[in-house]
């Protein structure tokens, strides 16, 4: 199966099909999908409805299913999340809502980002900022909660700063005309000289 690129592997694979149970069966279907084989992955999106693999296996469904566009199976991400004590099939589940842009998913990133603890909130920047650009982040500034607190906004400022670096600084400085005593800035100077000592 690790040589389903070589196109014989991959036309053998496709016309033994049938011949493999039900795990192979969507281990093969994964496989082909990832490979652009548009048939076994909407057959893949078939057998998925009554749940995902677990672990591993799982999370390479989801990558085979959002290959082409996540938007397009987003209702079977969202029907099998979150996925009971399986850490590795829900990350994988969650980016794809992310990729898909689903509200619910946006939502709970956003929410994460604006309120603690630390880690989560930069983790959910790290993310908004994988899916949604580098400028999504900066965004973020123009939709400040009215809840936020100073130690919020400074957080936003870290994350804008471990993952945008120097530039981030600079477009703070210029096009927010944020001064150095504003929270922002002062999260952002943090995120960018700890970013410089890894």
């Amino acid at each position: 199966i690790a040589q389903a690129d070589a196109p014989l592997v991959r036309g053998y694979l496709e016309d033994r099909l049938e011949a493999f149970e039900l795990d192979e069966r969507v281990d093969v279907l994964a496989i082909l999908s990832l490979r652009g084989v548009s048939s076994a992955r909407l057959e893949l999106a078939e057998r998925l409805r009554e749940g995902f693999p677990p672990g591993r296996r799982g999370a390479r469904c989801v990558r085979a299913l959002i290959v082409r566009d996540a938007a397009e199976h987003v209702s079977l991400f969202r029907d099998h999340f979150p996925a009971e004590d399986d850490l590795i099939l829900n990350i994988a589940l969650g980016r794809a809502l992310v990729e898909a842009r689903d509200d619910l998913a946006l939502q709970f990133l956003r929410h994460a980002l604006w309120s603690g603890p630390w880690d989560r909130s930069v983790l959910s920047a790290l993310v908004l900022r994988d899916v949604g650009g580098p400028n999504s982040l900066r965004d973020e500034l123009h939709r400040i909660p009215h809840s936020a607190t100073s130690r919020d906004l400074r957080r936003i400022g870290f994350a804008i700063g471990e993952w945008g670096g120097l530039e981030a600084i600079h477009y703070l400085q210029e096009r927010e005309s944020l001064m150095l005593r504003s929270p922002i800035l002062q999260g952002a100077l943090l995120g960018a000289l700890g970013r410089r000592t890894h």
